[in-house]
């Protein structure tokens, strides 16, 4: 599935991004875990999410995404303090690891469509 078909199957699923809830991220970063997970055992570039920081979690379980959107970040040996994986604005646009060339963006896509389901 191409970023733009994803993010038509997103705008269907959430219309309004503040019924979003940190339970909700958290279940999207178990899924990227896994497909991370797979990419590595597919002999491709180890990748690891960051955790969700305290503020972070706090803001999603009161506010919701309009408050300020989020970025997930993602870190690998060259990047060790993180890169987009996947950033929701307040406007409800979704993006997708704009770094990532050759196979390196096909678990972000994957884990976004699982999540999707």
């Amino acid at each position: 599935m191409t970023t733009d078909e994803l993010r038509i199957k997103f705008k269907a699923k959430y219309p309004d991004i503040n019924v979003i809830r940190q339970s909700d991220i958290h279940k999207l970063l178990y899924i990227l875990d896994e497909e991370l997970d797979k990419h590595t055992e597919a002999g491709n570039l180890v990748m690891n999410m960051i955790p969700l920081n305290n503020f972070v979690a706090k803001m999603l379980r009161t506010k919701g995404l309009k408050h300020k959107g989020l970025e997930l970040k993602v870190r690998a040996h060259y990047f060790e303090y993180g890169r987009e994986a996947i950033t929701f604005t307040r406007d409800g646009s979704v993006y997708f690891c704009g770094w990532a060339g050759g196979t390196n963006h096909l678990p972000f896509l994957r884990a976004f469509e699982r999540w999707l389901e």
